[in-house]
Formats: structure tokens, sequence, C-alpha cells
């Protein structure tokens, strides 16, 4: 079976799995960052995750397991038994050349990756999600992590939101001629049949708990959330 059979197969298969009910997973995956004294590390802000957990099963027809599920780049056994992986973190990345390899294969086999960055303006801002797009760029030197754009399907996957995430993911530093912004707030990198396989946020698992913004911004930001589950299940 060629890579391109076998990624159609497991495509089809997370469908049908999860659309007679099969119970859904997420992957926290545990990494390191090269800052030390990182300000948010993966662990952060479990309550917030599990927060999001109930609301997906409360606003959709899926049976998710809760779970804290923690994984390691450097199983891929255990990667592939999650249809998404979900990092976030405000250092570094410091993934080694088996946990990037890792990570490719198993997006490569049909798997998401949802990147939220917790921000660090005293080490430069969203240096978490620079960090991974530099990654994942140089493993797919063919593609380039790029802003959402507003008529994306994903905005409609399950709730409509014309208008993206009111939260802009930014890159480069704020403010000045190299800042690139997001229209959406989204950024995402597809893959070479144009499937958005990885999605880059910033600060939607605080704003889950209703750490961040106004109250009125948790039903936004877990909205938001859902239709990143809810297109990834569906592609």
């Amino acid at each position: 079976m060629n890579k391109a059979v076998l990624v159609l197969f497991v495509l089809a298969a997370v469908s049908f799995a999860y659309s007679e009910g099969r119970e859904f997973k997420c992957g926290r995956v545990k990494f390191s960052c090269k800052e030390a004294d990182a300000q948010e590390k993966w662990d952060h802000d479990k309550k917030s995750y599990e927060t999001f957990m109930e609301h997906l099963e409360r606003y959709t027809t899926l049976k998710v397991d809760k779970a804290w599920n923690v994984v390691s780049l450097d199983k891929l056994d255990d990667l592939i038994k999650y249809p998404i992986l979900f990092m976030t973190a405000s250092g570094t990345p410091d993934l080694s050349d088996l946990e990037i390899k890792n990570l490719k294969e198993y997006l490569d086999r049909g798997g998401f990756l949802f990147i939220d960055d917790y921000n660090w303006p005293a080490r430069g801002g969203n240096i978490f999600a620079e960090g991974m797009r530099h990654i994942l760029e140089k493993a797919y030197p063919k593609n380039r992590v790029v802003p959402m754009e507003l008529d994306h399907e994903l905005l409609r996957s399950h709730f409509d939101i014309p208008l993206g995430y009111f939260s802009k993911l930014w890159f480069g530093k704020r403010g000045t001629p190299s800042e690139e912004k997001s229209v959406s707030g989204i950024w995402i990198l597809s893959d070479d049949k144009g499937r958005a396989m990885v999605f880059f946020t910033i600060l939607l698992q605080g704003t889950w708990g209703g750490v961040y913004w106004r109250p009125e911004k948790q039903e936004d930001a877990i909205k938001m959330g859902i239709n990143i589950v809810m297109y990834s299940l569906t592609h």
C-alpha cells in the first residue's frame, strides 16, 4: 500500500469511527522547551483543557474521553492512537530529530496537530508558535505556514464563525514591518492535497477556562476549538 492510499484509508477510518459514536480522544504532547524557566510548559492549565473537553461533548454528538492523555513524540505507536495532538507552551520548543521525524510521520498518515501559543511578552511574544513554525517548515520545505483566510471551511465546520477568532496570532516583531498578521487569527500548515493539518492559535486554552478576556469570550474560544476538532475529524 503506497503512502497516498494509506492516508486516504486512515482518513476514511477516522471519519467512519466517529460517525458511529466511537469515543474521541486527544493526545496532550509532553515535550521540552529550551528555556529552563519557561513561563508556561507543556502541562500548563489542565483545568481549562478539561473544561473544553466537557463543552466538546456538550455541543456535539461526540462521546469524548476527557482524560489527560499524555503522549511523547518519541513513541510513534502512541501518537497514532489519537486523531489530534495538542501542544501548548510559552517557551521555545526543543524537539529531537526523532521527535520531529515521528511528528511528520504522524501528520503524513493523516493526523492533525493543534498548536496554541501561550505568549511570553518578556521574551518576545509568541516564541512557541515561532519555534514550531520553524520546525514544521523545515520538515516540510515545500510547504509554508500561512494565514487562514475567512473563507476557509474550518470556520463553518460546526459553528459559523465568519469573522474568525478574536485573539489574533502574529509572527515577527509586533508593530514593525516584519510583523505578519492573520485576519482570521489562525495560521495553518497544509499538506500537498490542501488539507490543513496543523493549526496555530494564541491563548485559546486559557480562554477556554475563562482565564483571559471577558466571560463572553470563553464561548467564542470554545466554539473555535470545536470547529478545529470537527474539521479534523471530517478531513
